[in-house]
């Protein structure tokens, strides 16, 4: 069990959240990395697609029934049918066809369309959630004619259902990572906390024996480090103790025989006279 006041302890709190704070931040700034070079792709590919417009539609198109004709024609031989939802739309926000052959459901929200229609490019994206709750990112451009009105609109829908699942896929191997990262910090470092907390535990059981008055007590030299140097500190201080107990001995042993001479004299005197003598 940890002590509260044990060094594993500071260390746990210290620099392991010090470490786990740095491997959590890490992890949800390239999280966002992932998710955002994930979306810009598909950004970039709608607009690939949304640019065509300008070539198709570039002239003969004066007019909204010139516009519906020409993008019924776009739709029905838009090639990425399976990967994108291709929408007409007129200028008064109604669908008017999709390439996905269902009725087309004005509930649906689209932001992009609004934004597109104020825009002076005549282009807006959007990415949300439709009604279904599916994750979904569009990008509308305008077809203007020749004086600038508003013709309609193409939408370009695309489903970001196996986006995610791929952007879920790498934060799972991120967060993965960040766990065998977190492991081996605390395996490593449990073994470099172990090299230093058992010596310090010797060091200071052999302190103990040395204040009890075992001068003859030494702790074993292990590393020549920090720790290693105090082992031979205490070693010495234990050969100092030890040596100023031998003096101090061997002085009260000679005080003592000095004084028992006399001391004896006057002790066989006193026992005469008291005998009479």
């Amino acid at each position: 069990m940890i002590q509260k006041s044990s060094i594993t302890r500071r260390w746990l709190l210290n620099s392991l959240g010090v470490i786990l704070l740095i491997v959590v931040t890490l992890i949800a700034t390239l999280s966002a990395v992932v998710q955002g070079y994930v979306y810009n792709g598909i950004l970039s590919a709608l607009n690939g697609r949304s640019d065509e417009l300008t070539n198709m539609f570039a002239s003969g198109v004066e007019s909204a029934e010139d516009f519906s004709t020409a993008a019924r024609s776009y739709v029905e031989n838009f090639p990425n049918k399976e990967s994108m939802e291709l929408m007409v739309i007129s200028s008064s926000g109604k669908t008017l066809v999709t390439s996905i052959g269902f009725a087309p459901d004005d509930s649906q929200p689209e932001p992009d369309y609004n934004a597109a229609m104020k825009n002076a490019d005549g282009y807006g994206t959007w990415t949300g959630r439709l009604t279904s709750g599916e994750r979904v990112m569009a990008v509308t451009r305008v077809m203007r004619g020749g004086r600038g009105a508003a013709l309609g609109a193409i939408r370009y829908v695309v489903s970001l259902q196996e986006a995610d699942r791929q952007i879920v896929f790498m934060i799972g191997m991120l967060m993965a990572a960040g766990l065998v990262i977190i492991l081996f910090v605390i395996f490593s470092s449990y073994y470099f906390m172990r090299s230093i907390l058992v010596p310090i535990k010797q060091i200071g059981a052999t302190a103990r024996l040395i204040a009890q008055g075992d001068f003859k007590a030494r702790i074993r030299k292990t590393n020549d480090d920090e720790i290693g140097q105090l082992c031979d500190t205490i070693n010495d201080m234990a050969d100092e103790l030890g040596q100023s107990e031998k003096m101090k001995n061997d002085f009260i042993s000679s005080v003592s025989h000095e004084l028992r001479t006399p001391l004896t004299a006057i002790k066989g005197w006193a026992e005469t006279i008291q005998a009479g003598a």
